[in-house]
């Protein structure tokens, strides 16, 4: 979605080469002109994927921005020796998940979440949205009059759109 595609953006502008996996064509596409390399869940394995396009070594950093219990499970095998899984997204209070242990201590992953920003922070967000430094327009996905907003939040509870701008 678009958190996902602001990632992408933001580690192309420093040379990082991007693996997104998705479900959504149109999202995987948008991903795809970003710079991204693509991985459609629903017809290829991400452990495979991921094994392929690093040689076997794992992601040094993999952040998951979707806040699916279960993809975040499945993230964890995924992660390089001495990697982190970046959990961005939230989940409910009190969801947990099973982490191995040995791929903690022996392999030395980090789980790390994130919660708020600071103002220098957002200023920074501001400065790179407002300059072009990172490219919006794939963000908005639809431009609909207000009176629609309902099917606006309809469509977009189906998971196609990345935003739409209601226009009054």
């Amino acid at each position: 979605g678009p958190i996902a595609l602001l990632w992408t953006a933001l580690l192309k502008r420093k040379d990082v080469e991007v693996l997104v996996a998705g479900r959504r064509e149109r999202q995987l596409a948008a991903q795809k002109r970003a710079g991204a390399r693509t991985c459609d869940v629903r017809t290829e394995e991400l452990s495979t994927a991921v094994h392929d396009w690093t040689a076997g070594r794992g992601v040094r950093l993999v952040v998951d921005t979707t806040g699916s219990l279960s993809m975040a499970e499945s993230l964890v095998p995924v992660v390089a020796r001495g990697g982190e899984l970046h959990l961005f997204a939230g989940m409910p209070k009190d969801t947990s998940f099973p982490v191995p242990v040995a791929r903690v201590h022996y392999h030395e992953i980090s789980v790390t979440g994130s919660f708020h920003y600071t103002r220098a922070e957002a200023g920074e967000a501001l400065a790179l949205l407002s300059t072009g430094a990172v490219p919006v327009g794939e963000l908005i996905s639809a431009r609909r009059p207000l009176a629609e907003h309902a099917d606006v939040f309809r469509d977009l509870s189906y998971g196609d759109a990345m935003k739409t701008c209601l226009i009054p």
